[in-house]
């Protein structure tokens, strides 16, 4: 009888859910035939869209509310709402699509509010899809707008959550700054629940970096804001991270207190999902502490509300936990059952990590059941999966092998498998010393780059005044013969040097492809790029003069267009760059032209790399005069996003940009960063060659 008396509740219940529904839409229409105004009729078909769960219907509110914008304001608020229709239904590169086209009529009518909260929105999108670097940069705009727009609130919230998105990729030192504004605007807007999330944000990040005793002074902070706000959410979460950390030190104890107090707050919530990281955290503890059999319950409890809301991802570390324990306990029925299932959960959703530590158990298991072969086999999946055997592998398989192989076959068994543990440690120090050989080699071909430079400069420095001292000798030559031959020679000479020293440039460069192709470390290919390009631009000066009917200057022009059209197919990947190039000077000779053409390649790589990343219409400007007798202003950058030229210097690896001072000391020059509408330096030099000796 009680059964039925339920079954007819649950369909009254969804009759009356149906039933609301549909009088919402009829609602809905009623109020769409009476609309008189576009902005009237676009409203209602937008929240007749929300309100229909099936796609197709939606698709057609939303095409008429879309026919119905004629402004590009209009159209910007039906494609925002588009956006979350479709986020709504899990379409999450639809709903950035309707986002960057709201943003696109936003900006066409210059409304800053809503251009920024679609910002908001497009960062909170690509988070959702895995793309941080983009996330991060939408957020940026949004915390910049919001703070121009002086909208406190909305600031706050969008520096807590830029400096969330920091934390995420690890980058903590710009996670913090974002963290203490948000708090600084919270204090002063009398913000005591923004106060309070602040503070947890700044401890996970300090937890992170390993403070934890400052991430603790800052957890109390927020304990104490949320308990004046009687917020059972806050609390909860503040008392996990408290938790996370004593557990850290292995303040077991008192973790475990911290741990219980999450779990009363938690159940005084509605959000029974995240009870289960409390029931895990307080499982874990007790594992860690040693104490298996308490930490069995907590665990599966744990797994049940995992299953139920089918949080299947985070259900892989719960069954190691769990076929840990049984491990230690000796329950070989329940290890075996619950390793089983992680496993295979672990292979469904590329956990990596977590399979290594499966299969380590299990080779820990075979061992203590004296199948040793099986056991090293599982220790030897472990080691191929990842190029590695740590040591602590290493010591639980010798332990408890060394504990079982009691009698001479057993010891004939044990010497096999450590001499193939053995060749397995040999394999890893080869290919470490592998990975130092190569690492000396790119050092090695740099320092012979260097030699080489200076080297061929000082010979060609050498020609060069050989050249002067014999062209000084035929001028008081009164033999006409003698002197066009002398001249003849000269510029063999000259010719020569110059395809040798190209040669030997393009060895260098060459070198340097050969070594980037063949690593597998990406900052090093970066570097190999970088020093690839540096040395084109060298080898292209003397190309030219090689050239050149006169073997002292350079065409400019022709030199610069070469350059930057070299450099845009190296570093270029996202379609046409435009080149927009001003050069009113004639010619340079090599002292000018090496140092002036690396300055160029420094900057124009810089803006390919970085400044014209995602730019509507990439550009780069390029505009060299001559502005007095002994001076020349070359003015060169790109209409990017910009970037803040002081932090840049401050960074100790950003070799460019010392590189950009050391070239224009080099030219007894001066230069100004110009951050306006993109990235520019206007630069100040002299010819180098009136310093001739």
């Amino acid at each position: 009888m009680r059964i039925l008396i339920i079954s007819i509740l649950l369909i009254y219940c969804s009759l009356g859910v149906a039933f609301g529904q549909n009088s919402t839409i009829d609602s809905l229409k009623a109020e769409l035939n009476k609309a008189s105004t576009s902005q009237e009729k676009i409203d209602v078909l937008l929240d007749l869209a929300l309100e229909v769960g099936e796609p197709d219907i939606n698709s057609q509110y939303l095409s008429k509310a879309l026919s119905l914008a004629k402004t590009n304001e209009l159209k910007a608020q039906v494609y925002y709402r588009q956006g979350l229709i479709y986020f709504r239904s899990k379409d999450k590169n639809g709903a950035k699509q309707a986002v960057d086209k709201s943003i696109y009529y936003w900006e066409k009518v210059s409304n800053e509010k809503p251009l920024a909260r679609s910002y908001f929105r497009k960062a909170k999108l690509l988070e959702s899809l895995n793309q941080m670097d983009s996330a991060i940069i939408s957020m940026t705009v949004a915390v910049e707008k919001y703070r121009e727009l002086g909208i406190t609130d909305k600031l706050i919230n969008s520096l807590n959550e830029l400096g969330v998105m920091h934390k995420e990729v690890e980058n903590y030192t710009q996670a913090l700054p974002c963290y203490f504004e948000a708090y600084r605007l919270a204090k002063q807007l009398g913000d005591k629940k923004g106060m309070a999330q602040t503070n947890v944000n700044i401890g996970v990040a300090l937890k992170n970096q390993e403070k934890f005793e400052e991430a603790l002074e800052y957890y109390y902070g927020a304990e104490e804001i949320y308990l004046q706000l009687m917020d059972n959410r806050g609390l909860a979460d503040t008392y996990n991270n408290i938790g996370n950390i004593l557990r850290r030190q292995k303040r077991f104890d008192l973790a475990l207190r911290y741990y219980s107090l999450s779990v009363e707050y938690r159940k005084k919530t509605s959000n029974e999902k995240r009870l289960a990281y409390a029931y895990n955290n307080i499982g874990l503890t007790y594992l860690e502490k040693g104490d298996y059999r308490e930490s069995i319950p907590h665990l599966k409890a744990a797994l049940t509300i995992k299953n139920k809301y089918k949080d299947y991802k985070s259900l892989t570390n719960t069954y190691l936990a769990i076929s840990e324990a049984y491990l230690e306990l000796k329950d070989d029925t329940n290890y075996t059952k619950y390793s089983d299932i992680g496993r295979g959960l672990a292979v469904r959703y590329n956990q990596n990590d977590l399979y290594r530590q499966f299969v380590i158990n299990d080779g820990r298991f075979h061992a203590e059941h004296e199948n040793y072969k099986v056991a090293y086999e599982n220790m030897r999946e472990a080691y191929n999966g990842l190029d590695t055997l740590d040591s602590e592998s290493q010591r639980i398989v010798a332990s408890v092998l060394e504990a079982h192989f009691d009698d001479e076959q057993k010891r004939s068994q044990i010497k096999e498998l450590n001499e193939a543990n053995a060749k397995l440690a040999e394999q890893k120090t080869r290919l470490e010393e592998n990975q130092r050989l190569a690492n000396w080699l790119i050092i090695a071909l740099i320092v012979a780059f260097m030699i080489l430079v200076f080297a061929s400069i000082s010979w060609f420095r050498k020609q060069k005044a050989f050249a002067r001292k014999s062209n000084e000798l035929a001028q008081t030559n009164l033999q006409l013969k003698e002197t066009m031959i002398g001249k003849e020679e000269k510029e063999v000479l000259l010719k020569e040097v110059h395809h040798r020293v190209k040669n030997n440039l393009q060895i260098v460069k060459s070198l340097a492809r050969l070594q980037g192709a063949g690593s597998e470390d990406e900052k090093v290919r970066l570097v190999l790029t970088d020093f690839e390009q540096r040395v084109s631009t060298m080898a292209l000066v003397h190309e030219s003069l090689y050239k050149s009917e006169d073997f002292s200057v350079v065409n400019v022009s022709d030199y610069y267009k070469e350059l930057i059209e070299d450099l845009i197919s190296a570093y270029s990947t996202q379609g046409k760059v435009n080149l927009k190039m001003d050069i009113d000077v004639d010619n340079f000779g090599i002292d000018t032209l090496i140092p002036l053409g690396l300055l160029t390649n420094e900057i124009i790589s810089n803006s390919l790399k970085h400044g014209l990343v995602d730019a509507k219409d990439p550009e780069i400007s390029v505009s060299l005069k001559k502005i007095s007798e002994e001076e020349y202003e070359l003015f060169i950058g790109d209409n990017g996003k910009g970037f803040n030229f002081v932090e840049a210097r401050s960074d100790v690896l950003t070799l460019g940009i010392e590189l950009i001072h050391t070239l224009v000391e080099q030219l007894e020059g001066s230069f100004e960063f110009v951050p306006e509408n993109g990235a520019y330096y206007r630069i100040r030099f002299k010819s180098q060659e009136k310093n001739k000796e």
